[in-house]
C-alpha cells in the first residue's frame, strides 16, 4: 500500500499502543522475567489471534468473548507461562477487563512519540475505547495531556465511555477530528488491531496504520513495528 503524503495530523489508541496490562508481576511471581518490549509483543500475538477469531465470525456475539479468551491464552504463552503460571496470566487479565483496571504497563516509546510527532509538525489526538478514566491514566503515567503540561500535548482525548461511541463504529473519529481540525483523509489512525482499528479508521476515510511489534500482519495498510518508527512514517521521513 502506498502512503498518502500528506497527513496533517494522527489520532492513538492508548491499549496495546500507549500502555498494556500490569502482569508483568504476576509473571514474576512464577519466575519469568519479561521486559516492556517483550509483553507488547506477546500482546499483539494475542490480538493477532483475537482478529482471526473476529474475521472468521464477524458479528456474532459468542465470538466475542471467545476471541477475547484467545488473546488471554496466547499472551500468557507468548510469555512463557505454562501449568499455574498461565492460569494465573489468563485469570489476571481476565480480572483486568471486567474491573477496568487501568493499563498500567509503558510501551517502549510511548513517553516520546507525542513530543516527536508535534516536532515533524504532525497534531496528535488519542481515541480510545475506555471507560472514561482513560484521560486521567494518560496523564498519570506521564505519557500525554490536552493543554500545556509536563508530558506531550495532545489536541483532544476521546474516550467511549465518555462518547458513548466505540471502535469500529467511525463516528467515534468525529469526537477528534473537529478538534483537530483535519479531513480524515489527511488523518492517520495508529492501533494495534484490525478488526476495530484498521476496521474503524477505514470507515472513517482515515488512513490506518497497524501498530503491529510481531511484524507478521500482511494485511494492506500500512504497519509499523514500534512507536519509534511512526514520526518517519506519518511525516515523510
Amino acid at each position: 500500500m502506498s502512503r498518502t503524503p500528506e497527513l496533517a495530523a494522527v489520532t492513538l489508541d492508548v491499549g496495546g499502543v500507549l500502555t498494556l496490562p500490569p502482569v508483568l508481576d504476576v509473571l514474576a511471581s512464577h519466575g519469568l522475567t519479561v521486559a516492556p518490549d517483550e509483553l507488547l509483543v506477546a500482546h499483539h500475538r494475542g490480538v493477532a489471534v483475537e482478529d482471526r477469531l473476529l474475521a472468521a465470525s464477524p458479528g456474532a456475539p459468542d465470538t466475542v468473548g471467545e476471541a477475547r479468551r484467545a488473546l488471554f491464552d496466547e499472551v500468557a504463552a507468548a510469555c512463557g507461562a505454562s501449568g499455574a503460571a498461565h492460569r494465573d496470566v489468563v485469570d489476571e487479565l481476565t480480572r483486568i477487563g471486567t474491573s477496568g483496571a487501568p493499563w498500567s504497563v509503558v510501551v517502549p516509546g510511548a513517553l516520546q512519540v507525542v513530543g516527536a510527532l508535534a516536532e515533524r509538525g504532525v497534531r496528535v489526538a488519542v481515541v480510545s475505547n475506555s471507560d472514561g478514566t482513560v484521560e486521567a491514566q494518560l496523564v498519570e503515567l506521564g505519557i500525554c495531556q490536552v493543554g500545556d503540561g509536563p508530558a506531550g500535548t495532545v489536541t483532544a482525548v476521546v474516550d467511549s465511555g465518555i462518547v458513548g461511541v466505540r471502535k469500529p463504529d467511525p463516528a467515534i473519529f468525529d469526537h477528534a477530528l473537529g478538534p483537530l481540525g483535519t479531513a480524515a483523509a489527511n488523518t492517520a489512525h495508529v492501533g494495534d488491531t484490525v478488526a476495530f482499528d484498521v476496521v474503524a479508521a477505514e470507515r472513517a476515510g482515515m488512513v490506518p496504520v497497524h501498530f503491529d511489534a510481531t511484524r507478521t500482519c500482511e494485511g494492506d495498510h500500512l504497519h509499523v513495528g514500534s512507536l519509534d518508527e511512526l514520526p518517519g512514517l506519518l511525516a515523510g521521513g
